[in-house]
């Protein structure tokens, strides 16, 4: 099985991931990317993985949506950024956290910020634009609707200590 780290956590220089060809990335079974949200949420997610808002019917970044469905979705990024989990934080306490996830590219879709991609005829699951966008410097994330079990939740991470949370 051929797993691919693509997070990574240099967000104050906007670097992309590491050098991957869009080769590998086509290729590859699974990629690790990052989900930031609040601690609030933790003990759910340890059993149940971390679900489209829609199931857990807890909506962090509801006020931010930039288009309906979006409570259908998953976010992920591939480099830090905060965003998220700060907003996440302010609505339900808690500490930020970064939870590294494993998914299969095939699950991502484009994040589809007001109908950027559809309105360019582009189909929302196409691997080489979602590799693009998973390198941008500026917002690299894309959402799935797949839930995430526990088994493909690699690490957490505690933002203000950067040190790695230990779940049971």
């Amino acid at each position: 099985m051929k797993v691919i780290d693509l997070f990574s956590y240099k967000n104050k220089e906007f670097e992309p991931f590491k050098e991957i060809s869009l080769e590998v990335f086509k290729n590859s079974d699974s990629i690790i990317l990052g989900h930031f949200t609040s601690s609030k949420f933790l003990e759910g997610i340890c059993q149940h993985g971390i679900c489209p808002p829609t199931k857990t019917k807890m909506f962090s970044n509801k006020d931010n949506l930039f288009s309906d469905g979006d409570e259908k979705y998953i976010y992920l990024s591939s480099h830090f950024d905060s965003f998220f989990s700060e907003n996440a934080v302010k609505k339900h306490g808690g500490d930020e956290i970064l939870i590294l996830v494993k998914i299969s590219p095939l699950d991502l879709e484009l994040d589809n910020i007001r109908n950027r991609h559809i309105d360019q005829g582009l189909q929302l699951n196409n691997l080489e634009k979602i590799f693009e966008e998973l390198q941008n410097p500026w917002a690299a994330q894309a959402r799935t609707k797949t839930t995430i079990f526990p088994k493909n939740i690699l690490k957490v991470i505690d933002l203000k200590t950067m040190n790695e949370i230990k779940t049971a």
